[in-house]
């Protein structure tokens, strides 16, 4: 042998030696018996079965389908196992100097190729390595290996088979190279470089199945195997359930819960229960079945209780998932005619999965802690830990919904996030019980936990609303939530804040307006603002749960009644004590004086108190607004359903409000009218004639001091009230001097009973001059003080007078009394 030809023989087998460490493990799977076996099989048929095997792999890579990773298998190394197996002939050793040795763009295909510069570099151990190989090979072309096995060849597993089909059609005995067979131009390059001495019209398809079913390994990848052999039967379009069962049923100890390993038994087991239904089977392939069928219901099984737990990516778990739902409801049908039975064997598995699920994430708070730990440390520990837990949780309900809901059929009725919500909230509850009754520390700890449980609830109300009630998922034997104890003591911290905070707004207050715009204080605006931001930080906690929401709404409205209280101390303290100590108006008919005493003047502090008043009435309507904003629909009001409503205490404290606020009215318009109770009452002790101009006049006279005692008022405090505020008293003053009229009318008793003094010839002139008056202080109230009242907004004592002098202004003043006689 000539140098260079040492130098190419060395260097292809360095490259088979190089291939043969790398494919190691896979044709190792090949035990001697096997090979010595599957050699006296026909070469015509090994390699028909060869190729046929190829075409299969080919066609599968270029599918791109989920067995491309079977092709890929069987592709290494230029389909190498498939060599192996089937005891083919390696040409690039027994010819070295074939082209494929040169070829650095063929060599680049295999991981252990070498260059060209590793080619160039051959050294002298090389080629002594080339002359042993040589001397070796020599030594095997004459001592065959195989003879120093003892010879046993049993009968093919599917001999009974091929006997049975040998009297079929051609169609089943023969296939032609289009449909079983690569093209030559395919394998010359690829697979045959020698040139072929049969014919493949005279090789059985059966007995070439024969031999590949020999060739499987029965240890290692044989999944690979399993999916070969059925590819092959149904490219060769032959019948061989048996044999194929019998050799899954072989090696069905490797069988393990992978989507590969499950989609093939779907695959395998499909037409063997269908052919199940119509005919019986042997009884060799019914125990190779049920040994199949066991396996698969054990794998299906450790798949269904395990999708959780494995470290794949749900979009890996997921497809797992669904390969044993169609397996395991495969096995599981037969002879099944509803899908109840599937259902709840799904149940059942998919519970213990989340049952798992859960005790691997709290087996780290199960851990003891440290010596020097604290019970404080330990609280704060194992209340992080359960707040991850519970954002784990919501995170695989959420998988669970995204990812693996649809691995299930409609038909078998399964909900899987249902399945685990329930699970996980029957987990869940006594840990946070036991947590909760350590009583921890309200902090920003405590409230991701809060709200990490919430979002649990909320899933739970999506998704198994039946099943908690309307008590929800985390609640006690009365329904309350668990962490209503922990969230009303932290309110009652936040309400006693909130009265600290208007309180030393209140000290602090100048009451001085703001601007012209603003007559409110500045100290109501600082104290609203504070109240809605505490609205809208906690508006998630009150959301929780209807029993927080009113928390917060009992919080809300008893900080802003003390308020109103507060204010209303100050305005009593801005009044005089005794207001009846005050002298009345100077006598009728003096002339009209633009000075009055100072001390019946409201002070502009006094209106600045009255604008907050009033202003908090408007702004007690935006704090429940933003409330009830911040809340589910169909919380508020009478369609809640629940037995307390949200917004009964808003409107409580508006009426409150509005008592406190009427009251503080009452007393600033009652020291205004005290000295006009003497004037009127002299006023309509003196008798006019009202029927003339002149007498007109002289009423309008005898009013003027009256009537610029209220304007004067007005105008003292129209600069420092809000509108809608000055509006109010005018109306409250026009009101209390209707009363006041009113009161003189009714004269005391001893008046009242004197027959004399009630004849009709002694009222009429009162009832004429009453009418009269009211009359002109209608008119000033609704032209003269720019308040804007009309007729329509007459006060009630202001109706109840003008319905009385009415009465007793008819034309027939007897039938008048008689009606009154009569009353």
């Amino acid at each position: 042998m000539s140098q260079d030809s040492k130098r190419a023989s060395a260097l292809a087998l360095r490259v088979v030696i190089e291939e043969e460490k790398a494919m190691g493990p896979m044709l190792d799977n090949f035990s001697p018996l096997s090979r010595y076996k599957i050699s006296k099989v026909p070469v015509a048929e090994r390699r028909f079965a060869f190729e046929a095997a190829c075409r299969c792999v080919e066609d599968a890579q270029q599918g791109h389908n989920s067995y491309s990773c079977h092709a890929a298998y069987f592709q290494a190394d230029r389909y190498k196992v498939l060599r192996k197996a089937l005891s083919m002939r390696d040409e690039r050793v027994l010819e070295p100097a074939a082209p494929a040795v040169s070829s650095s763009s063929e060599e680049s295909g295999s991981g252990t190729a070498l260059t060209a510069d590793s080619a160039a570099t051959t050294t002298d151990a090389d080629l002594q390595l080339a002359d042993t190989a040589s001397s070796q090979l020599d030594t095997k072309r004459r001592v065959p290996w195989w003879k120093s096995i003892k010879a046993l060849r049993r009968p093919s597993a599917t001999a009974a088979t091929s006997e049975a089909l040998a009297a079929q059609p051609a169609s089943y005995a023969m296939c032609t190279p289009q449909k079983a067979c690569p093209a030559d131009s395919d394998t010359a390059a690829d697979h045959t470089p020698e040139e072929r001495t049969y014919n493949f019209m005279t090789v059985s398809v059966e007995r070439a199945f024969d031999a590949l079913l020999m060739a499987a390994p029965t240890k290692g990848e044989v999944e690979h195997w399993v999916w070969l052999l059925r590819a092959f039967s149904d490219r060769c379009s032959i019948d061989n359930l048996p044999a194929r069962l019998a050799y899954l049923a072989k090696v069905v100890h490797l069988v393990a819960a992978e989507e590969a390993w499950m989609r093939l038994l779907v695959a395998e087991l499909a037409p063997v229960l269908d052919q199940l239904r119509t005919e019986d089977l042997l009884r060799s392939t019914q125990q190779a079945l049920h040994a199949v069928a066991d396996r698969g219901m054990q794998v299906g099984e450790q798949a269904l209780c395990s999708y959780r737990t494995n470290a794949a990516l749900p979009e890996g778990n997921a497809a797992v998932l669904a390969q044993a739902v169609k397996l395991l409801g495969l096995l599981s049908s037969c002879g099944v005619s509803d899908c109840s039975d599937q259902a709840a064997l799904f149940e059942e598995h998919l519970s213990s999965a989340a049952s798992a699920r859960y005790k691997v994430l709290v087996a780290k708070l199960r851990q003891p802690a440290g010596p020097d730990a604290t019970q404080t440390d330990v609280t704060a520990r194992e209340m992080s830990g359960l707040t991850a837990v519970c954002r784990q949780l919501a995170q695989d309900m959420l998988d669970d919904e995204q990812h693996y809901q649809p691995a299930f059929p409609p038909a078998c009725r399964i909900t899987l996030p249902a399945i685990s919500c329930r699970v996980y909230c029957h987990r869940l509850k006594p840990d946070l019980e036991r947590l909760l009754a350590l009583q921890p520390p309200v902090n920003e700890a405590f409230f991701e936990l809060f709200h990490a449980v919430h979002q649990i609830e909320l899933k739970a109300l999506k998704w198994c609303a039946g099943a908690l009630g309307k008590t929800r998922a985390f609640a006690d034997e009365q329904g309350a939530p668990l962490f209503l104890p922990a969230i009303k003591g932290w309110m009652k911290g936040v309400e006693a804040k909130m009265l600290q905070w208007g309180t030393r707004l209140l000290a602090q207050e100048m009451w001085e307006a703001q601007g012209t715009g603003v007559k409110c204080s500045r100290s109501l605006v600082d104290f609203y603002g504070a109240l809605l931001s505490v609205v809208e930080e906690h508006c998630q906690v009150a959301a929780s749960h209807h029993a927080y929401a009113l928390l917060l709404e009992r919080a809300l409205c008893k900080v802003v009644q003390g308020h109103v209280a507060s204010l209303e101390q100050i305005c009593q303290s801005e009044l005089p004590k005794d207001p009846s100590r005050f002298p009345p108006l100077r006598a009728l008919g003096l002339p009209r004086t633009n000075s009055s005493d100072a001390r019946l003047r409201t002070s502009p502090r006094l209106c600045l108190l009255l604008n907050d008043m009033r202003e908090i009435r408007s702004k007690q309507a935006d704090l429940a607004a933003a409330v009830r904003g911040s809340l589910p629909d169909g919380w508020w009001g009478a369609q809640s359903g629940w037995k307390t409503q949200l917004g009964d205490r808003f409107k409580l404290s508006q009426v409150e409000i509005e008592r406190r606020y009427a009251a503080v009215l009452h007393r600033v318009v009652k020291r205004v009218t005290t000295s006009l109770a003497a004037s009127l009452a002299t006023l309509m002790a003196e008798p006019a004639n009202t029927d003339d101009a002149s007498a007109a006049a002289s009423l309008a006279a005898r009013l003027d001091p009256i009537i610029a005692h209220l304007q004067a008022h007005l105008d003292h405090v129209k600069p420092c009230l809000d509108y809608r505020v000055y509006r109010r008293i005018a109306r409250e003053l026009w009101n209390a001097t209707a009363g006041h009229l009113h009161d003189i009318l009714l004269t005391d008793q001893e008046s009242r009973e004197n027959s004399q003094y009630n004849s009709l010839d002694a009222i009429a002139p009162r009832i004429k001059l009453a009418d009269a008056t009211l009359k002109q202080l209608t008119a000033f109230f609704t032209y003269s003080t720019s308040a804007g009242l009309k007729q329509s907004d007459e006060p009630e004592k202001v109706k109840k007078l003008r319905k009385m002098l009415d009465l007793f202004m008819r034309e027939d003043m007897s039938e008048s009394m008689e009606s009154l006689s009569s009353v």
